[in-house]
């Protein structure tokens, strides 16, 4: 099924948080057998740069990093970036990151943050 056969589906979205994707099973004929809310992982790098999982740029990175876990290639080294991401995420390192990011000085944290968050959205939207 391609995306614009997804437009043609009803979907109650009411309550779908920035937390939350839809995800669409299929059977083996291609047809739609259900559609349900899972919880997404969040980009804390990119969010932290940016000050909210609202921001627009946070968005685009996140649905495209959801998009390219998909793709049979693609997917094995996003999960395995994800993988090492989550876990980033629980140390100190990453509470000494996102301070340094948070302060509104110029420093290393925030101009390796910058432009990673600049070419990870330039990627996110070509």
């Amino acid at each position: 099924m391609s995306e614009g056969d997804k437009k043609n589906i009803n979907v109650d979205v009411t309550g779908l948080q920035t937390n939350e994707k839809l995800v669409y099973e299929y059977d083996d004929q291609g047809r739609l057998k259900s559609v349900s809310k899972v919880n997404r992982d969040e980009c804390w790098v990119v969010t932290a740069y940016y000050g909210t999982p609202l921001d627009p740029n946070v968005c685009v990175v996140r649905a495209w990093r959801d998009s390219l876990m998909e793709v049979p290639f693609w997917g094995l080294i996003a999960k395995a970036i994800n993988r090492l991401y989550k876990y980033l995420g629980k140390t100190m390192f990453a509470v000494w990151w996102k301070a340094k990011l948070n302060d509104g000085k110029t420093n290393f944290p925030r101009i390796v943050t910058k432009n990673l968050c600049g070419l990870l959205t330039f990627l996110a939207r070509r």
